[in-house]
């Protein structure tokens, strides 16, 4: 049963709701979609982990400093697997490209096909020549980088610092309060639906990289052990991972034939296909909405966010359900 509320607690909700609403279309405007989710993973896991903690009977303050630990940890831990993963695409790709270079000129003169280079050494050079000339867009794209991990880390920063306030420096009877505590409500709905579809989304990557792995294994594609974890790593990410794993797959298989290379090719544009409805099912069961709402969220957050649209519109989805759950009619 919904209780009632008073009216002054109408209008310090209502408040609230303007503040939030100002946040969500300020992230769109300035396109923060990156420094949100950043922030709000960061936040996620110090509050799963607070939350763990406190039911194995750790005090509220030991569980706090425990969690940022953990936090930490979980970065440093990422960090080094993504340096990890960097490193082997450094040593593997250019063994695949080796490999993969003299399968490409062959096929492309079998079809009467031009190709800009005869072989490693070549393709080399034209990489570095179209490196130097569009050295502009690098250095921009560079300067684009840097301020974006710069507004990851801020944002990292303020999810900490809010996490670590006592809720006690939150409350009171000031308006300041209120609209503080109200806001929290907010959050707290919002980081509900966040957790929901983080931890699909974590699935389904788990169920892609399982297929394509026994995919992997029965057609006799090398490098194993790195285009797996590859496509865990990437497959989080939504549509670009996917398109950057499918690239290293397929490459790899063109070291084999051209006919290992189009299976590959025919083999993921199915999966990832199944990929779509099993986002929007999985997802969508998670959050209670249906599968043509999630869907339309995912499209709709990816045209306006990006990549992180795709996981941020659906938390918005559920947390407009759950809002809408509470209001008396």
């Amino acid at each position: 049963m919904i209780s009632p509320i008073s009216p002054g607690q109408s209008r310090h909700r209502t408040v609230s709701y303007i503040a939030f609403a100002t946040i969500v279309v300020s992230v769109a405007a300035l396109n923060l979609g990156g420094a949100l989710l950043a922030g709000l993973f960061s936040y996620m896991i110090l509050d799963l982990s607070c939350r763990a903690l406190l039911r194995a009977g750790c005090s509220r303050r030991l569980a706090r400093w425990l969690s940022l630990l953990f936090l930490s940890l979980a970065i440093t831990g990422g960090v080094l697997l993504v340096a990890n993963f960097i490193r082997n695409t450094l040593v593997t790709a250019p063994q695949i490209a080796v490999a993969v270079v003299p399968k490409v000129i062959e096929a492309a003169n079998r079809y009467g096909v031009q190709v800009p280079f005869e072989n490693v050494l070549q393709l080399r050079e034209l990489a570095l020549r179209s490196l130097g000339e569009n050295l502009g867009s690098v250095t921009q794209a560079t300067g684009i980088f840097t301020a974006g991990t710069l507004r990851i880390l801020f944002s990292v920063a303020v999810a900490i610092l809010f996490f670590m306030t006592p809720a006690g420096a939150r409350r009171g009877d000031s308006l300041y309060s209120k609209l503080t505590e109200e806001i929290g409500s907010r959050i707290s709905l919002f980081m509900a639906g966040f957790e929901k579809v983080l931890g699909a989304q974590v699935i389904i990557s788990l169920i892609n990289t399982a297929l394509t792995a026994c995919y992997l294994i029965w057609s006799g594609i090398p490098h194993l052990a790195f285009l797996i974890p590859a496509t865990f790593i990437l497959g989080i990410v939504p549509i670009v991972g996917n398109v950057m794993s499918n690239c290293l797959i397929i490459t790899t298989a063109l070291t084999i034939s051209l006919e290992k290379a189009l299976l590959s090719l025919g083999f993921l544009v199915f999966i990832h296909t199944l990929e779509h409805f099993l986002n929007s099912r999985i997802v969508g069961g998670r959050i209670e909405a249906p599968m043509w709402l999630t869907l339309l969220s995912i499209m709709v957050g990816e045209i306006i966010l990006g990549v992180p649209g795709i996981i941020i519109a659906p938390t918005l989805v559920h947390y407009v359900r759950e809002e809408l759950q509470q209001v008396p009619v």
